[in-house]
């Protein structure tokens, strides 16, 4: 019958997802692996679901399973250096992020999706910075200093991917501030002097500054200390 096929599952598992039901979609997602096991997709979405619960190292085991099932997908590799981040293994997180960023071509994209170019480079945007936070973790500030100026040069001025961008501003700050060039990170964090399609009520927005922390202090602590 129709209502016991693993599609069914898999479509209430993301009904229920996107509800917020985290707890009903890992149910819905379990059912249609119970089914078919041969589903990357259904592994992807069950680790999204438990991500969300916070239960890292179910998304970690979940994830593993879509990797193996296949290789080639950059936003799973993507997906698992997010949660080895969260998990405290920089290492793995940095080669993971890595590895989705060397698989983020035009042809993969074609087949995950049909997304335009303008997306790819946004998505390329989104791994470069976190390629520059993890290597923010591992006191690699140089590059992540190299990391981050390509996520914001890829950002370009897409107001749909602003945020890409202004988070690596954020980061890059952070990673000059650690090299003592204390006069640069302000000016990262002070966004009206690096680029001209940012909103003038976000420049130094303490809101947004103190949002991001550091070693224990926020971003707004540090600007209010060293910047003028």
């Amino acid at each position: 019958p129709l209502y016991k096929t693993d599609k069914v599952f898999s479509y209430r598992g993301m009904a229920n997802f996107l509800c917020a039901n985290y707890k009903e979609s890992i149910k819905d997602y379990n059912l249609a692996i119970n089914i078919n096991n041969e589903n990357s997709l259904y592994f992807i979405n069950l680790a999204t679901s438990k991500k969300m619960m916070k239960d890292y190292n179910g998304a970690l085991k979940d994830i593993n399973s879509a990797i193996k099932l296949d290789s080639t997908n950059s936003f799973y590799f993507r997906e698992r250096g997010l949660i080895k981040n969260k998990l405290g293994d920089y290492l793995g997180s940095l080669s993971d992020l890595q590895k989705a960023l060397a698989k983020s071509t035009l042809r993969d994209y074609k087949r995950y999706g049909g997304y335009k170019y303008t997306e790819i480079k946004s998505y390329q945007s989104n791994l470069y910075k976190e390629i520059g936070k993890v290597e923010i973790k591992l006191k690699d500030y140089i590059k992540a200093i190299s990391s981050l100026n390509m996520s914001i040069s890829l950002s370009g001025g897409n107001s749909t991917y602003k945020w890409y961008a202004k988070e690596a501003f954020l980061y890059r700050g952070i990673a000059k501030y650690e090299l003592k060039d204390y006069q640069s990170a302000c000016s990262d964090w002070y966004f009206k002097k690096q680029v001209g399609f940012f909103s003038s009520k976000y420049i130094s927005d303490p809101v947004i500054l103190q949002s991001v922390k550091h070693n224990g202090s926020s971003i707004y602590s540090l600007y209010k200390k060293h910047c003028k």
